[in-house]
């Protein structure tokens, strides 16, 4: 859901909220408050990007690629930071599978766009730096 999307359903549960109270309507006004507040929280946490985090965890690399592809376009539907966590689990689904230079391409942009935790980034930075170790090997055995 792009965050557009999710925009228009903030506006329209407020409204209906406003309605709510204006009307006595308690039930209304409670309901769709909590809603307007949940769609408020998923413009900042990607849902797809915590399930993406859970199927890794379980080590269920086929169902994190499928709820890869449900996010087409990363710059419409993902904020500059969840940007940056997309494809850094890009690259670590890429490294899973021992594509390298997916796997380098990914950590690199993600490292640009900035992840937040420290975690992570000590995960990209030593990802890239395997990378660069088997490349340089490689490049010796070919002399």
């Amino acid at each position: 859901m792009s965050i557009y999307t999710k925009i228009l359903l903030i506006i329209i549960f407020s409204i209906i909220s406003i309605y709510g109270y204006l009307f006595k309507k308690k039930f209304l006004l409670i309901l769709f408050i909590i809603l307007s507040i949940i769609f408020t929280l998923l413009i900042f946490i990607n849902e797809y990007i915590f399930i993406i985090f859970y199927k890794i965890k379980i080590k269920d690399i086929d169902g994190a690629k499928k709820y890869l592809k449900f996010i087409k376009n990363p710059k419409k539907q993902l904020i500059k930071i969840q940007q940056s966590y997309f494809f850094f689990l890009k690259g670590l689904i890429n490294s899973m599978i021992l594509n390298i230079n997916g796997t380098e391409k990914y950590m690199k942009k993600s490292l640009r766009l900035g992840l937040n935790i420290n975690y992570f980034k000590i995960i990209a930075n030593l990802n890239l730096a395997i990378i660069y170790a088997k490349k340089k090997i490689k490049n010796i055995k070919n002399y």
